[in-house]
């Protein structure tokens, strides 16, 4: 460890500035190119985006985006190992005192990583893509997390006792492999093997002692995280406090502090840590490698490009670090006094700069009465914190919407049985406590949407779901006719995973706004014409996906947020609304209805003032 530690000085600011090099070079080079290569592929399918709802519609004739899909993942793991090789590379040279330049690593790394293409060796880039990541959770250029797993769905296999168990044993599987391959890298770059030469070698020096390994590097991986984390840390929090003397309104500094630090703060002193922990951590595996080699007296010898011997002369390692986040401190701080100035000078423009969030009480206040019945959006309607109501619609057997999340009614009430196999009348007898006390709440039942619009929608706006087009197609006429007849069309709202209904609702009102739900989807799907907004889950909801949405002036709602983490996060990149079971409670976590509530607060103390001074008599 303090040979790891001693290397990692030396690195200086050389290797530090080829990893902000690279990563220019893979976001902005890279990735777009990618990304465009992909769109164009998705532009020949049937709707020129690939989800969830229509993915058979879209393999069956358009087969050819399997192939170029693995192509496209193939390379980014390419990308993946390049920064690999590149930084062991580095740190070897660094080791022999060997002069590096930014251009040498880029032109080594990317002549090494034709030794992965090989067919033998491409076990190197499933390592690359998942082992590497697990490993060292902040390399910025792995792909790792954007392979992600929605949460309705890991709640599901977490319910599932056999499903829970088999992701435990993958996970265990994977973490073994991780700990076994740990000198897998340094092998197959430095010596020059092939994956299967690699792996026996890293094999044969983590015998028996895999745990221990592993135990070491993440001790390590710890100490340097708080070793190297303290000095930005401590640079944002005298920025901090500097703004926080300023500022005259400490109730709206503290707010406005909070939101800062979240969208702008934190990913700054994670990317600008991350970057020096991760060559550290290299560091440790560089110099473990060659120390259990000795150990286990096998060979050594490593032969390294020639490049020009004589000690660098470059800036310590330190010094770049404090350099660093000596300029994310100050651009922190610029960005939180403006801030500051547009919240106390204007709140409408700083809603305009920093958007607002609706909150969207899912199925009503589903966390407290039956999901989707009267209860619970009598909760919801009288909750403040509840700007819309949302639900899901059915056609019942005699063509009346009714309102039911699942096409079978077996988790309102019990019977397998698709709710169109019943009447309204039918469905009116059969009791809906959904997984809740039929005691608690007797009159649950299926209800019709005529009856939630007309008793809720003149007071809270009701985001509408159409779940059941296919199955009738005049469900979206039935929903349109129920809207323009309790005038609704401009304050309530419609979405559905089925762009064809979103089509047949704008073809008979086009001033309805409409929004296309997204669970899993890829492609160009911003433009669509008959979609105002999106809803996506928000596992998969990134700053790049909103800023995308809000080029085109639509909006991005977020589905279902039910933890403070996560509001926290779709606050914090500008979501629009969040879709939630917990209203009151993920209410507390969106800031500019904190914000907004101290401002008001404070303008009324003014007025307040103003108002007992003038009946003191002194005017």
């Amino acid at each position: 460890m303090k040979e790891g530690r001693a290397l990692y000085r030396k690195t200086g600011s050389r290797l530090y500035l080829f990893m902000v090099a690279f990563t220019v070079f893979k976001s902005y080079v890279m990735i777009p190119v990618m990304s465009k290569i992909w769109g164009l592929t998705l532009k020949t399918t049937p709707d020129g985006f690939v989800s969830n709802a229509n993915l058979l519609r879209s393999l069956v004739r358009a087969p050819w985006i399997i192939p170029i899909g693995i192509l496209l993942v193939f390379v980014y793991a390419l990308v993946s190992m390049w920064q690999v090789i590149a930084t062991v590379y580095g740190i070897a040279f660094i080791d022999n005192d060997k002069l590096f330049k930014i251009p040498d690593l880029f032109r080594l790394s990317g002549k090494e990583l034709w030794h992965a293409v090989k067919p033998r060796n491409w076990m190197m880039l499933v390592y690359a893509l998942i082992i590497v990541p697990l490993a060292d959770p902040f390399q910025s250029s792995s792909v790792f997390g954007a392979f992600v797993m929605p949460e309705y769905i890991s709640d599901f296999i977490e319910s599932k006792m056999v499903l829970h168990l088999l992701y435990v044993i993958l996970l265990l599987v994977v973490g073994y492999f991780a700990l076994r391959w740990f000198y897998l890298v340094p092998s197959f770059v430095l010596k020059d093997h092939d994956f299967k030469c690699a792996s026996d070698e890293s094999f044969k020096l983590t015998q028996k002692k895999f745990i221990k390994n592993g135990i070491k590097i993440s001790i390590y991986n710890l100490i340097e995280l708080i070793r190297l984390v303290i000095i930005p840390a401590v640079l944002v929090g005298i920025a901090s406090f500097i703004c926080f003397g300023i500022s005259y309104e400490l109730p709206i500094a503290g707010d406005l502090f909070y939101q800062m630090w979240n969208s702008v703060g934190l990913d700054t002193v994670k990317n600008i840590t991350g970057t020096f922990v991760y060559i550290s951590v290299m560091c440790y595996l560089y110099k473990s490698y060659f120390a259990k080699l000795d150990e286990l007296a096998m060979d050594s010898s490593v032969t390294l490009p020639e490049l020009k011997k004589e000690k660098a002369k470059i800036m310590p390692a330190i010094v770049t670090q404090v350099t660093w986040s000596l300029i994310g401190a100050l651009l922190f701080t610029v960005y939180y006094l403006a801030a500051i100035w547009l919240a106390n000078y204007d709140m409408n423009t700083f809603e305009e700069l920093f958007g607002t969030t609706k909150i969207i009480a899912h199925k009503g206040y589903s966390s407290e009465a039956p999901e989707n019945t009267v209860p619970a959006f009598e909760l919801a309607d009288g909750c403040d914190n509840a700007d819309f109501i949302e639900l899901d619609v059915w056609n019942s057997k005699d063509g009346i919407p009714v309102v039911v999340h699942n096409e079978s009614i077996a988790a309102a009430t019990g019977i397998d049985k698709a709710v169109y196999e019943y009447t309204y009348e039918e469905l009116q007898q059969i009791p809906a406590p959904y997984s809740m006390s039929e005691e608690d709440f007797p009159t649950a039942r299926i209800p019709s949407l005529e009856e939630v619009i007309a008793q809720y929608a003149d007071t809270t706006p009701i985001l509408i779901e159409i779940k059941g087009y296919k199955q009738d197609n005049t469900l979206a006429k039935n929903i349109v006719d129920l809207m323009e007849k309790y005038n609704c069309t401009e304050t309530s709202m419609i979405h559905s995973g089925d762009y064809e209904s979103l089509k047949a609702v704008k073809e008979l009102n086009p001033d309805i706004q409409c929004g296309l739900i997204m669970a899993v989807i890829t492609g160009d799907c911003y433009d669509l014409p008959y979609a105002d907004f999106f809803s996506v889950e928000h596992t998969f909801v990134t700053n790049n996906m909103i800023s995308e949405v809000h080029k085109r002036g639509k909006k991005l709602f977020v589905w279902t947020v039910n933890y403070d983490d996560s509001a926290k996060k779709m606050r914090c990149i500008n979501a629009d609304a969040l879709i939630t079971d917990y209203p009151d409670k993920i209410a507390e976590y969106v800031t500019n209805r904190t914000l907004t509530s101290d401002i008001d607060a404070m303008f009324d103390k003014d007025m307040l003032d103003s108002e007992s001074t003038f009946e003191s008599g002194d005017y």
